[in-house]
Order: structure tokens, then sequence, then C-alpha cells
């Protein structure tokens, strides 16, 4: 994830057993957390946002599956170790998108990635749809003149 801005304060998806800063309260209906994946047979490693580790090694094993299709869940599961990660920052924050809420969970040069509270999986949303714009790609921000 690109053109993350730094914030005092990440909200969710922070690593088990952390607490957040006094003041701070946890969006309600944010469940998605961050995990790293690493398959040992392939050396390889992978970022998954899921609901929970099993739903991490599902969605990754998905993920492999496109270039070994014949690699069983199960062989796969052998082979993979998840663990949770430490969120971007703003990861769960509250956002807007068409006037809806929802959680951010990144962005690149041309999507805004969020959630809907209570949701399993990331949507893409086009940058002018989500406000606050400062949780827009940098090319997607603008001035706004009163």
């Amino acid at each position: 994830m690109t053109h993350l801005q730094t914030s005092p304060a990440p909200l969710a998806g922070k690593v088990a057993g952390e607490v957040p800063p006094e003041g701070v309260t946890e969006p309600k209906g944010f469940i998605l957390k961050v995990f790293n994946v690493h398959v040992r047979r392939f050396d390889t490693h992978t970022t998954v946002v899921a609901a929970s580790r099993s739903k991490a090694r599902a969605e990754a094993w998905t993920l492999y599956r496109e270039s070994y299709p014949s690699m069983t869940i199960m062989a796969f599961a052998k082979e993979a170790h998840i663990t949770v990660a430490r969120s971007p920052d703003r990861f769960g924050h509250p956002i807007t998108v068409l006037g809806k809420g929802a959680f951010f969970l990144g962005n690149d040069s041309q999507y805004v990635r969020f959630a809907y509270p209570g949701g399993t999986f990331g949507l893409n949303a086009h940058p002018f749809d989500v406000e606050p714009q400062d949780y827009r790609p940098v090319s997607y921000q603008r001035e706004i003149s009163a």
C-alpha cells in the first residue's frame, strides 16, 4: 500500500494484545486483520487481509492456486505459516464511501480499498467516492476552494 499518511493513533487491525491510546475507541463492526503468509516450499511471502487466520489461509491458497493448480488446500496448509502482521497506518479508520460508513484498508495510485462494517473482504472504490479526501491517493486529493 502506498501513499498512506501517518496517523497518530491506528485504531483497528493492530497486533494482538496492543492497547489503543487513551481516549481512542475501536470502530464498531470492523473485524479484519492483516496476516503474513509464508509458504516454505516456495520460500515466498504474501500479505492477506482477512477476518481470521483460517480465512487468511484460504485466501492465500486461492492466490497460490493460480500458479500451482495441482496444490490441494491440505498440502498448502502443511506448507503455509500464517502470522498476524502489524497493520498499516490508518488501517480500520472510519471513512465514507458513496455516503455509506466503511473502514479504510489502504490505497494505491488508483483505488481506495475499504470494507463495510462486518465485512469479511475488501472492496475497491473510486477515490472521488471516498471522504474524507485525505484517505484518497495523493493524485486524487484536491484543494477545495471556498
